[in-house]
């Protein structure tokens, strides 16, 4: 989405605050929200995160282990696609 990428490319300009990042990760691990994510979205998320350095142990209420295990969750979905649901 364009907000992804936005973020991405805030990282990249060093322009973004790693509370910021942290905040938003709780509204990403919504079902909701993670079932909508493409594989463009999971990869421009896990560089966004990485070019931040942020960490699961950066990431508070224990979020951050699952944040990261849902994203290789639903990348797995994807890429297997509808054959394997």
């Amino acid at each position: 989405s364009d907000f992804i990428r936005i973020n991405r490319h805030l990282v990249m300009m060093g322009c973004c605050e790693k509370e910021y990042l942290q905040m938003l990760v709780p509204f990403y691990c919504r079902p909701e929200q993670m079932k909508g994510l493409r594989k463009s979205d999971i990869m421009e998320l896990t560089n966004t995160y990485n070019g931040a350095r942020i960490r699961e142990d950066d990431i508070p209420d224990g979020l951050g282990r699952h944040f990261f295990w849902a994203m290789g969750r639903q990348y797995q979905n994807l890429q297997a696609g509808p054959r394997a649901r």
